[in-house]
């Protein structure tokens, strides 16, 4: 299990529970079948930044993709994770994915200093799932873990419900958008002008004049683009 440490914080992993590019592309298509090379771009991109934001932390880092998860579905496969990450001697285990680009340090950092005074941290997604959550070893019951909703837009809540029964202390924090749709990648990049997701969204429209569609896409000048354009876009297929 590829584990960078930094020994900073030694009873806390920082878990990241992601797919490879690669994989991440076949599963989810964003823009469209015929376009899963722009789709690995895409995340690849996300892959680098979560790579960039975690490397910053105080905690040591898991990385578990597709080649160390075990299990039929999500929700077991990520349940092992954590009992894997546990089973190396760790008391605190804090998880993310790598859809989130607005995820920051920052935010990581102060997620292992809650585990420190909380046994549950949850990061809560605008579309009703989660971007982060941190579980005490004390706590965390794989058979509840999976029995939740994952993958489905009341997840957050669920959590909140299952922690308030068994009256777990926990911390939440501030909703960020995660990208799981075209949409969402669209809406991040009208955002976040000038970011390399930008910069591959921008491109992607231009190439298929999709100019001006103000509910789904970018408001993009048909010669605004072209400045991206002379630096090598993706390509698609």
């Amino acid at each position: 299990m590829n584990i960078h440490r930094q020994n900073n914080c030694g009873d806390t992993a920082l878990m990241v529970f992601s797919l490879s590019s690669k994989r991440e592309a076949e599963r989810k298509a964003l823009f469209g079948p015929y376009k899963k090379r722009l789709s690995r771009n895409l995340f690849e991109l996300l892959i680098d930044q979560t790579k960039t934001i975690t490397k910053a932390s105080c905690g040591d880092v898991v990385w578990i993709d597709e080649t160390k998860q075990r299990g039929n579905t999500f929700a077991e496969r990520f349940g092992n994770a954590f009992k894997d990450v546990f089973a190396l001697g760790y008391d605190k285990v804090l998880a993310i994915g790598n859809d989130c680009p607005e995820l920051t340090t920052d935010i990581l950092l102060q997620g292992i200093d809650q585990l420190n005074h909380q046994d549950l941290v949850l990061g809560p997604s605008s579309d009703g799932g989660i971007y982060l959550i941190g579980f005490s070893k004390a706590i965390f019951n794989e058979q509840r873990f999976c029995m939740l909703p994952w993958m489905s837009d009341n997840l957050f809540s669920s959590i909140i419900q299952q922690a308030r029964a068994r009256n777990i202390d926990f911390h939440c924090f501030s909703p960020l958008s995660d990208i799981d749709k075209k949409s969402a990648v669209i809406q991040y990049a009208k955002r976040n002008p000038g970011t390399l997701i930008f910069r591959l969204v921008s491109s992607f429209l231009i190439f298929n004049h999709s100019f001006n569609f103000e509910d789904q896409t970018l408001s993009i000048h048909p010669f605004a683009g072209h400045r991206y354009l002379l630096r090598a876009p993706p390509v698609y297929c």
